[in-house]
C-alpha cells in the first residue's frame, strides 16, 4: 500500500501594507552587516535561503504594526489638539465679538440717554425764556399802560369867570349917572402853570437807590446801555454816514439814514421779584432819521443832512448772575 504523500497547509499571509521606510526596520547590527552604498544606491537585498523563521517575521510584524499605531495615535492626537485650539479660538472670537457688540449696545444707549438729557434740559431752557419773555412783555406792557395813562392825563381847565348878575332898573337919574361913569378895564385872567406829565422821562426811584446793589446795577446798567446803543448802530441799523441809502425821487436825488442817538438815551432800574433776576433794567432812545438832497447821488452824499423823523424805542433787559442781559 503506497502512503499517500502528505501536504503541508499553506503558511498563512501575514502580509499588509506598511508606510515604513526598509531604513526603519533595521537594526544597528544589521547596518553595519551590509555592504557601504553610495548616496544615490538604494539599499543591496538578497535572497536569504536560511530556513523561514516565522517568529522573527510575526515580530518585525508587530513591531512595524505598533509603530504605525503609535504614528496614527500621535496624528490623532495632533489632529484633535488642532480641533479644540480652532475649538477655544472660535470661543474667544465670539466671546470677543459679544463684548464688542454689548460695548456698542451699552455706547448707545448711554448716548440716547444723554441726548435725552441734553433734549430735556433744552426744552426746559426754552420754556424758562418764554416764560422770562412773557414776563418781561408783561412788565412792558404795564409799563407802556402807565405811560399812555400818565400821556392822557387831561390838562386842567381855568375855572369860568362868573358873569356880573343883573341888577334891578333904577331910577332914571340913577341910569344917567351910570352911564355918564368910565367904564372900567376887564379883569386879566393869569395864565395857568404849564402841566408836568408824570413818567415822560425815565427816572429810577431814589428810594430804590438806597440799596447798594441797586445803585451799583444802575451804573453798569448805563454802560451796558450806551455799549448796546453803539452795538445797534453797528449792526442793526447801522448808523453812520457810511451806509448812507441813495434814492432818485422827482429828478432829484436823496440821501438818507438811520442812526440810535447815544444823547437821547433814559435809563430805569427796578427791584424784581424773583431771585434770579433781582433787578429789571428799562432803556429808552431815539432813533433819527437823517436826510439831503442834490443833483447827484454824490452831491446828495456831501449835502448837509436835516432829521426828518424821530422814533423813540424802549427796551427791556434783565439783571442775573451779576450782568445785565437781553
Amino acid at each position: 500500500m503506497i502512503p499517500e504523500p502528505q501536504t503541508t497547509a499553506p503558511a498563512p499571509d501575514i502580509s499588509f501594507p506598511v508606510e515604513t521606510a526598509l531604513d526603519d526596520l533595521l537594526t544597528p547590527e544589521m547596518r553595519t552587516s551590509l555592504l557601504p552604498k553610495r548616496p544615490t544606491e538604494a539599499l543591496p537585498y538578497y535572497v536569504d535561503t536560511s530556513p523561514f523563521d516565522e517568529n522573527a517575521v510575526r515580530e518585525l510584524a508587530a513591531q512595524v504594526a505598533a509603530r504605525e499605531a503609535r504614528r496614527i495615535a500621535e496624528l490623532e492626537r495632533k489632529a484633535e489638539e488642532e480641533r479644540l485650539r480652532k475649538e477655544a479660538e472660535a470661543k474667544r472670537i465670539a466671546e470677543q465679538k459679544r463684548k464688542e457688540e454689548e460695548a456698542k449696545r451699552q455706547a448707545e444707549a448711554e448716548r440716547k440717554q444723554k441726548e435725552e438729557a441734553e433734549r430735556k434740559k433744552a426744552e426746559e431752557e426754552r420754556q424758562r425764556k418764554e416764560a422770562e419773555a412773557k414776563r418781561l412783555a408783561e412788565e412792558q406792557r404795564k409799563a407802556e399802560e402807565a405811560k399812555q395813562v400818565a400821556e392822557k392825563q387831561p390838562e386842567p381847565t381855568p375855572a369860568p369867570t362868573p358873569e356880573p348878575e343883573a341888577q334891578p332898573a333904577q331910577k332914571e337919574d340913577e341910569q344917567t349917572q351910570v352911564a355918564l361913569a368910565p367904564v372900567p378895564a376887564p379883569a386879566t385872567r393869569k395864565p395857568s402853570p404849564p402841566v408836568t406829565r408824570p413818567g415822560a422821562r425815565l427816572e429810577t426811584d431814589p428810594a430804590v437807590l438806597a440799596d447798594p446793589k441797586a445803585a451799583k446795577a444802575l451804573e453798569q446798567f448805563k454802560h451796558f446801555a450806551l455799549e448796546w446803543i453803539a452795538k445797534n448802530n453797528r449792526t442793526y441799523v447801522k448808523g453812520t454816514r457810511d451806509n448812507i441809502k441813495v434814492t432818485e425821487q422827482g429828478g432829484m436825488y436823496v440821501a438818507q439814514y438811520m442812526t440810535s442817538e447815544p444823547s437821547s438815551l433814559e435809563t430805569l432800574v427796578k427791584p424784581s421779584e424773583y431771585d434770579h433776576t433781582p433787578f429789571i433794567g428799562v432803556m429808552r432812545y431815539e432813533e433819527k432819521l437823517y436826510r439831503a438832497e442834490g443833483a447827484t447821488p454824490e452831491a446828495a452824499k456831501s449835502g448837509t443832512f436835516e432829521e426828518i423823523d424821530s422814533t423813540r424805542i424802549t427796551e427791556i433787559f434783565r439783571y442775573a448772575k451779576n450782568k445785565w442781559q437781553y
